[in-house]
C-alpha cells in the first residue's frame, strides 16, 4: 500500500469518527430528540393509516395466538357464506364456523384474493381446473369471477360431487376443530403432515364465526325456515366494494322471487289445502307477505320470456305478470295495482334473478300490494289460462316451494 493510500485510509477513519460524533451531539440535543420524536409518530400514524387501507388482511400471530380482527365486508361475507352452508346443506354451527375459518386463513374471505405466486384466486383459492371451473361459471352469469354469488355458486356445485361427500360429513360435525380440519384436509387437500396445518391461526378463525353465529338471530332465521328452502340471495362483497344484488339457482336454474325470504308459511298462505274462506279449501300457489322478505323487490324465479301482463281487477288480482320459461310457467299476482311497479314488457327475455316488478307501496283492496301470490304451472300450462283451475286441485298447479329447493 502506497504512503498515499494509507493517508487516505487514515482521513476516511478522521470523518467516519467525526460524522459519528455529530450524530451523537444531534440525537442529545433538545432539538434533536423533538425531530427524532416527530418522525416515530410520523412512522406509527402512517402505519396505522396503512393498516385501515389494509384491513382485508388484518390478522397477526404471535406465540401462537391469533387475534382476530375483521374488516366490514368480512363480516358481511363471513354471515352470507355461513347462511349458505346452513340452508344449502344443512351444516352445523360448528361445521360452518369450520369451513369459514379455514376460507379465511386462506383468503380473509376476500372474493379478489390470489395468490401471487400460484394463481390460486378467490374464497376458496381455486386453482387448476377448479379455477378454469370458476371462469365459466361466472361467464356463464354474466358476472366477474370476483362476484361471491358466483363463488358461492362454485361452490355449490363441487360440494354436490360425490367426490366430497367426506366434505358434507364435516359439515354436519358438532366440533368446530374437528370441522375446519375435515375441510382443510377434504376440500383443501392439505397433505396429512400437520405441520403443514396451520391450526392455530385457523382454529381462532373457526372459533371466532362460531361464537359470532351460535345462537344469533342469523343461526335462529336459518333454523325457522329450513323446511321453507330458503334460497341464499348472496351479492358482490369484498374488500372496497359494495353490496350488489345477485341469484344462486339451484341445479334447475331455480332462485326466490323475493330477496332473503324469512319466514314460515301459514295454512293460508302456504300451497295445497288451506282455510274454508277459498274455494274448495285450496290455495293453488304461495304468498310471500310484504314482511317476509327484505326488500319491496319482486325477482325472475328462471331464465324466460315475459308472456303476458294483464289488469285483473275483476278477480282483485291487481297485475298479472307470466313468464315462459320452456316446461313451466310462472304467474305473478296479487303484488300491485299500479303498471309503474312493472319492470319488464311483454316479449322481455329476463334472467334469474332480474327484478321484474315491485311490490305496491300504495296497497290495495282485498289485500292487493300487501303481498306477492307466486305459482308455477306444469309443462303446457299457461298461467292466465290457469284462471280457470283456481282453487281447484287439480294438477294444473305445482308447489312452487318444492321446485325452488
Amino acid at each position: 500500500m502506497s504512503i498515499k493510500d494509507i493517508a487516505k485510509k487514515k482521513m476516511n477513519k478522521k470523518i467516519k469518527k467525526w460524522l459519528i460524533a455529530g450524530v451523537i451531539t444531534f440525537l442529545t440535543s433538545a432539538v434533536g430528540l423533538f425531530l427524532v420524536l416527530m418522525s416515530v409518530l410520523i412512522l406509527v400514524f402512517a402505519g396505522d393509516d396503512n393498516k385501515k387501507k389494509d384491513e382485508c388482511n388484518d390478522y397477526s400471530v404471535e406465540n401462537s395466538v391469533v387475534n382476530v380482527q375483521t374488516s366490514e365486508d368480512t363480516e358481511k361475507n363471513a354471515e352470507t357464506i355461513y347462511k349458505f352452508l346452513v340452508s344449502e346443506f344443512k351444516a352445523t354451527p360448528e361445521g360452518a364456523s369450520g369451513a369459514i375459518g379455514c376460507m379465511q386463513f386462506e383468503s380473509q374471505l376476500n372474493t379478489k384474493a390470489e395468490n401471487p405466486s400460484s394463481g390460486a384466486y378467490g374464497i376458496a383459492q381455486w386453482l387448476g381446473p377448479r379455477l378454469t371451473r370458476l371462469n365459466q361459471v361466472a361467464k356463464d352469469q354474466g358476472k366477474d369471477k370476483s362476484d361471491l354469488g358466483v363463488q358461492l355458486s362454485l361452490l355449490k356445485e363441487e360440494l354436490h360431487n360425490p367426490y366430497y361427500s367426506k366434505v358434507i360429513s364435516g359439515l354436519k360435525s358438532k366440533d368446530v376443530e374437528e370441522a375446519q380440519k375435515n375441510w382443510l384436509l377434504w376440500f383443501e387437500g392439505l397433505s396429512q403432515d400437520p405441520s403443514q396445518w396451520h391450526l392455530p391461526q385457523r382454529n381462532a378463525y373457526a372459533k371466532h364465526w362460531y361464537s359470532k353465529f351460535k345462537g344469533s338471530k342469523i343461526d335462529s332465521d336459518i333454523t325457522e325456515t329450513a323446511s321453507d328452502s330458503i334460497n341464499i340471495l348472496s351479492g358482490t362483497v369484498s374488500c372496497g366494494d359494495g353490496e350488489d344484488y345477485n341469484a344462486t339457482t339451484n341445479e334447475e336454474g331455480w332462485v326466490m322471487p323475493v330477496k332473503n325470504f324469512k319466514g314460515s308459511f301459514n295454512g293460508d298462505q302456504d300451497f295445497g289445502p288451506c282455510g274454508a274462506f277459498r274455494p274448495n279449501g285450496w290455495h293453488d300457489g304461495v304468498d310471500f307477505g310484504s314482511v317476509g322478505f327484505t326488500d319491496k323487490n319482486i325477482y325472475a324465479a328462471h331464465d324466460g320470456k315475459v308472456k303476458n301482463i294483464e289488469y285483473l281487477p275483476q278477480y282483485d288480482l291487481g297485475w298479472y305478470v307470466v313468464i315462459d320459461c320452456g316446461d313451466r310457467e310462472i304467474a305473478y299476482q296479487e303484488f300491485s295495482n299500479s303498471k309503474d311497479d312493472i319492470k319488464v314488457k311483454v316479449g322481455d327475455k329476463v334472467k334469474a334473478g332480474q327484478p321484474i316488478a315491485r311490490l305496491d307501496s300504495k296497497g290495495g283492496s282485498g289485500g292487493v300490494g300487501t303481498h306477492l301470490h307466486f305459482g308455477i304451472t306444469k309443462k303446457g300450462g299457461n298461467g292466465m289460462e290457469g284462471l280457470g283451475h283456481a282453487f281447484n286441485n287439480d294438477g294444473y298447479w305445482e308447489d312452487p316451494m318444492k321446485i325452488l329447493k
